[in-house]
């Protein structure tokens, strides 16, 4: 059974038909991790921080890959904050109307330091010796391992298999973010198509 980082680096080597790769199956996984953390937006991802500015500035969590949604109060409620590349932000005196990602920070417009709640999508625990389990190999165990092998590939220098895991990887991708849509939302978002290897 596919269930942790042990099993994962045993399929991997049994996959690619190899026994030599004990040493470089562990970066084969490192490299899976930051591709599936660039491709993956799912339920499973979203976290939620709050605080209070300073000078105007939010420092992002480490494990930070995509704004969700930020709100700031506003008369005993909450007002979202549109997130928007900095060309598009201007300061201003007062409250915010708009923040910016910069560096590891979100920059707000406003001079008034206030509260904030930030919902965010983080990246994917990464497996290791000590972290055997994260909930991604332990409900899409497809996921990894297509993953695990599309990086494998150029290392073997076996471009005839790269087409093969690459749409492994991209129908287990389609078929986990389909899923999750059908679990958050009444009606699905459209995706992109024809995410590359």
């Amino acid at each position: 059974m596919l269930n942790d980082f042990a099993t994962l680096k045993s399929a991997v080597a049994d996959w690619l038909h190899r026994a030599d790769l004990t040493n470089v199956i562990p970066n084969f996984i490192q490299l899976a991790e930051a591709r599936i953390s660039v491709d993956l937006r799912l339920s499973n991802q979203q976290k939620q921080v709050s605080g209070t500015t300073v000078s105007g500035v939010i420092t992002l969590p480490t494990d930070f890959r995509q704004a969700e949604a930020l709100f700031v109060p506003a008369g005993g409620t909450e007002r979202g904050i549109d997130i928007k590349p900095p060309s598009e932000v201007a300061t201003r005196l007062g409250l915010p109307t708009g923040a910016y990602v910069l560096n590891n920070t979100i920059v707000l417009n406003g001079s008034q330091d206030m509260a904030y709640r930030l919902v965010y999508f983080s990246g994917i625990p990464s497996l290791s010796d000590a972290l055997p389990q994260n909930w991604l190999i332990l409900n899409y165990p497809n996921v990894y391992l297509y993953a695990c092998l599309l990086e494998a590939s150029p290392y073997l220098k076996d471009d005839n298999r790269i087409n093969v895991w690459g749409a492994g990887y991209q129908n287990a991708i389609a078929a986990l973010a389909a899923q999750d849509d059908r679990y958050r939302f009444l009606k699905p978002r459209q995706r992109v198509q024809g995410m590359a290897p």
